[in-house]
């Protein structure tokens, strides 16, 4: 995946360790249905790994925050049926996620699992369900967060204005817009 950027100027060596790996695993293993997208592409899965790993690196996250993060990349936009909105895209690609573990021996964990299937979704939704069905919430919620907000950077690649800034979830997000729109060449 070229990004253009040495990853060791944004990340630390862990996390360039984790984004080489999650990477090479999508590029091989995983499957996206819409083959003929132009927005929902494995590079988009690449960008929103990138910029999750920054903040994670930011955000000193553990190493186990850092995978589901990745994972969560890769596989987030794999079920998409349309280039629209296709709410439930993410409970398809929660699915296809559980169902690559099995095959591929990964970890599941439901919390992955709900990163995806509510990212296309209201954050009130995503938190009534996180709140109802597992067992730590809010440190769900935490990452689905900056899930979130990893994915909302790369509407750059949409045009200049598909990102409304004011809907971005987390202060260190909003150092990350230039280098989104410099990924995005707007």
């Amino acid at each position: 995946m070229n990004i253009n950027l040495p990853l060791q100027s944004y990340l630390s060596q862990r996390s360039c360790d984790i984004f080489k790996k999650w990477e090479r695993f999508m590029m091989k293993s995983v499957d996206f249905w819409l083959t003929d997208s132009i927005w929902h592409t494995q590079q988009h899965s690449a960008r929103v790994m990138f910029y999750n790993l920054i903040l994670a690196d930011r955000l000193k996250l553990d190493n186990d925050q850092c995978e589901q993060l990745a994972m969560c990349s890769v596989f987030h936009d794999t079920r998409r049926l349309d280039e629209g909105l296709d709410k439930g895209h993410g409970l398809r690609a929660a699915k296809y996620y559980k169902t690559s573990c099995l095959k591929h021996d990964l970890l599941y964990k439901d919390e992955f699992a709900y990163i995806m299937a509510y990212h296309d979704q209201d954050d009130d939704e995503a938190q009534i369900s996180f709140k109802s069905e597992l067992q730590n919430p809010e440190k769900a919620l935490y990452l689905y967060r900056i899930f979130k907000d990893a994915d909302a950077l790369d509407r750059y690649r949409l045009g200049s204005d598909a990102l409304n800034v004011n809907f971005l979830r987390n202060e260190q997000s909003l150092d990350l817009i230039e280098l989104a729109q410099y990924l995005n060449d707007v």
